[in-house]
C-alpha cells in the first residue's frame, strides 16, 4: 500500500500499491505522477524546495510558500485525494 503525508508545507510518499507486477503497476505509476507533476509545478514558482525521490520513498518541503506553489500543493490534494477514492485498496493519506 501506497501511505501519503500530507502537512502544511509538505508531502512525503512511502510504500508501493502492488495492484500489478512490477512496470506495470498503473497505480504507482499515477502517484509518481502526480509528485513529479508537483515539483515541476513548484520549481515552475519557486526554487525554494527540497525533494528527493527513490523507489518506495519520496518527499517535498516547500520552503518558500506563495500563491503559485499554494495552487500547485491544493491541485495536488485534489488529485491525489480523488485517486485515493477510486483505489481504497492501495492507497492511504494520513
Amino acid at each position: 500500500m501506497i501511505e501519503i503525508k500530507l502537512k502544511p508545507r509538505e508531502v512525503v510518499i512511502t510504500g508501493h500499491a502492488k495492484s500489478d507486477v512490477k512496470g506495470k503497476d498503473l497505480v504507482c505509476c499515477a502517484v509518481s505522477t502526480l509528485y513529479y507533476s508537483l515539483i515541476a509545478n513548484l520549481l515552475h514558482y519557486t526554487n525554494d524546495i527540497e525533494y528527493d525521490g527513490e523507489e518506495g520513498h519520496a518527499r517535498v518541503f516547500i520552503k518558500k510558500y506563495n500563491a503559485g506553489a499554494a495552487r500547485s500543493y491544493r491541485f495536488f490534494k485534489i488529485a491525489i485525494k480523488e485517486l485515493e477514492k477510486k483505489y481504497p485498496t492501495f492507497i492511504k493519506i494520513l
